[in-house]
């Protein structure tokens, strides 16, 4: 239970996943990320009607949350845990035994999910043809973002709003946000010591794939992918890091499944099966030392000590622990470091404002004089909407929110029963595509 609530915590309040709440479509398709994984182990362990059924259901509401690059991902994380499953062959022989009941269950999941998500993607596959993108779209670039960047943003919390915690500040001062925590990476990279099963390794494979897609254009191996067009569907999305959403929650059950796998080695319980084995002392000496110049190439001033201090009380406990072989409180100490590193670190991430900040702009009200004035069309030429990627604590937050309404943005225009011609930040018509040449040259 311990593992799981540490896991549970970890995802929730990562920062990215904190960033991406708000975005109404996205923070609705990440919650079905966790069920959706958990559903399709729960089917591939029983492959009865029940458990396929629970699969499509949980499938088809990520659908209808809406934001199909987060259902892109999923999908192609669970393919590549199915073929790393696959490559081990107890999972082969036992998956093989049972293979008619397992196609004939997953395909009940298929068309249940289909079924349920059809008022989403039968209009979808109507529009698509009206997009601009419905030929792929380029990969938008941010400029060279540096590897170090994004492992940042695994490792720590800036609690400095001017650190460049989003595109908007073109990402350059120190990281991009994604797990922001010490302690849990260096929970799920003991994942090394739980030996060689088909489903922990089977979730590392996938999860660091995630990872190094969202990632984008920072690796060869992505450049190569992109290139050479292997994954279906990924030059439909112009950016890449929405991945790590599903990346994330990757890691955060590896960090599960390895203090499952502390516990259950070091408690008193299997005293009798646990050895400290000169091949286990070398790979934790190789482990620890990694770790040591990892941290010493990334830090940097603005990380905050709070993040060094739990994910060192968690090593030098967890040590303690396997030494009297009181592995049971492993997982209760990395919950505990756990919730003490959130609240010091990430609560104040959320911020809300005041209900004035909501109220009409003068543009609208000038608007409403008129007696026709809903059937007017308006048009944001701004990028008064892109404030809305600003870290909560930016200073420029509020300004940004009354200018955006009053510029009546996408989809703020919906407020006061006006109608809008453009589309969502990245998100326009092909008609405005063809119109916006001619209504920027007048």
């Amino acid at each position: 239970a311990a593992s799981s609530l540490f896991a549970t915590v970890a995802v929730v309040f990562s920062t990215l996943w904190i960033g991406g709440r708000s975005n109404l479509s996205v923070g609705g398709a990440i919650t079905w990320v966790p069920w959706a994984l958990w559903s399709m182990n729960h089917w591939l362990t029983r492959a009865d009607i029940r458990s396929a059924c629970i699969f499509g259901l949980a499938m088809s509401l990520m659908i209808l949350a809406g934001y199909p690059h987060i259902v892109h991902g999923t999908v192609i994380y669970l393919v590549i845990y199915l073929l790393t499953c696959l490559g081990f062959r107890s999972k082969r022989k036992l998956w093989l035994a049972s293979a008619q009941n397992r196609l004939w269950t997953g395909a009940i999941a298929v068309v249940l999910c289909a079924g349920l998500s059809a008022v989403q993607w039968i209009p979808l596959l109507e529009l698509v043809a009206e997009s601009h993108r419905s030929t792929g779209v380029g990969l938008a670039k941010f400029g060279q973002i540096p590897l170090e960047y994004w492992l940042r943003g695994l490792f720590y919390s800036f609690d400095d709003a001017q650190s460049g915690a989003s595109p908007v500040d073109v990402i350059a001062p120190a990281y991009f946000p994604i797990m922001g925590s010490l302690l849990v990476c260096i929970v799920a990279s003991t994942i090394v010591f739980a030996g060689r099963r088909a489903e922990p390794i089977a979730h590392l494979v996938a999860a660091v794939f995630l990872v190094m897609l969202g990632c984008g254009d920072t690796t060869p191996v992505f450049n190569f992918i992109y290139d050479m067009h292997l994954i279906p569907g990924l030059h439909n999305f112009r950016i890449m890091f929405p991945y790590l959403f599903i990346g994330s929650v990757g890691i955060a059950v590896l960090a599960a499944i390895s203090l499952d796998s502390l516990c259950a080695k070091w408690s008193g319980e299997r005293l009798a099966g646990a050895g400290h084995s000169l091949r286990q002392m070398a790979l934790a000496l190789i482990w620890a030392g990694l770790w040591l110049a990892l941290i010493h190439h990334l830090h940097t001033d603005a990380v905050s000590s709070i993040q060094y201090l739990v994910a060192g009380l968690w090593v030098f406990g967890t040590a303690a622990a396997i030494y009297f072989y009181k592995g049971q409180f492993i997982a209760v100490l990395a919950l505990l470091l756990i919730c003490i590193e959130v609240l010091c670190l990430r609560m104040d991430m959320f911020r809300f404002g005041d209900s004035t900040l909501l109220s009409k702009p003068q543009s609208v009200i000038q608007l409403e004089q008129g007696t026709s004035f809903q059937e007017f069309k308006v048009v944001d030429t701004t990028l008064a909407k892109v404030y809305s990627m600003l870290s909560p604590k930016h200073r420029n937050v509020e300004r940004g929110l009354k200018r955006m309404l009053g510029s009546m943005s996408p989809s703020s225009n919906a407020l006061w029963g006006i109608s809008n011609i453009d589309g969502n930040t990245a998100l326009p018509l092909k008609r405005w595509a063809l119109a916006k040449p001619v209504i920027d040259a007048e």
